[in-house]
């Protein structure tokens, strides 16, 4: 079995994160209001799993507003119309 070369990102981001009470950062959305939290390297390199470079968002705001995608189609081609980019350069402070 082959490990998922993004586990290791996974790993060092909730380390350091509560899972229950993490809230994504783009749009607030808490892990029971979103089908996933998806971690994303900021700088864009997928070797870079540094903290700092490191931010959890929602499945919306990861794939339809980081990286340009039409999350409802299952395919997830590229969009027609705008889609807002939420802000990840800084996580929002949690409780």
């Amino acid at each position: 079995m082959t490990r998922d070369p993004r586990q290791g990102a996974r790993d060092v981001f909730w380390e350091l994160h509560d899972t229950q009470r993490y809230t994504c950062p783009g749009c607030g959305a808490s892990r029971e209001e979103t089908t996933a939290m998806h971690v994303h390297h900021r700088d864009g390199n997928p070797s870079n799993n540094s903290r700092e470079n490191l931010v959890a968002l929602c499945n919306q705001c990861h794939l339809g507003g980081v990286h340009d995608l039409d999350v409802d189609d299952p395919q997830l081609t590229e969009p027609s119309g705008y889609t807002p980019r939420p802000s990840v350069s800084a996580p929002r402070p949690g409780p």
